[in-house]
């Protein structure tokens, strides 16, 4: 599965070298712990919107727990996901004293082709766009 990353730069307290990326009905993540000990980190997905900062993480009920871990450096797949519907992630990773804390969040839309489809999108202009893309391969082959 061919996943378009997208590297938002993002950094936090506690993760560094945060990505997401989008493929066909499958979200990627991936980050870095900054400390060189293990420390937790739960990430949440949601169709609905990020987990609220008032809230404790593990009880908001619009959200999904999709990843429990402690590793330094992570990567996985989100999949079984709705191509074009956005996904909301928050990831969380556990401070010294026990307590949670929101590291960052991000939006994550699948789509099954590699085409930005912006205002104004309709069938039409997908099948010109393919056309196009065959006729430049068969000039580059």
């Amino acid at each position: 599965m061919g996943l378009f990353r997208h590297d938002h730069g993002i950094e936090s307290q506690y993760i560094t070298h945060f990505h997401a990326s989008h493929g066909d009905h499958a979200a990627g993540l991936a980050w870095n712990l900054r400390d060189d000990r293990p420390r937790e980190v739960l990430v949440f997905r949601s169709a609905q919107g990020f987990v609220r900062e008032d809230v404790d993480p593990t009880v908001d009920e619009d959200q999904t727990l999709v990843y429990r871990g402690s590793d330094r450096h992570v990567g996985f797949t989100d999949g079984g996901l709705t191509n074009d519907v956005a996904y909301y992630y928050s990831v969380f990773a556990r401070a010294d004293d026990g307590s949670w804390h929101l590291q960052l969040t991000d939006t994550v839309a699948p789509h099954g082709s590699h085409h930005w489809h912006g205002e104004g999108y309709d069938d039409q202009a997908e099948r010109m766009q393919q056309v196009i893309d065959m006729d430049l391969n068969r000039m580059s082959s």
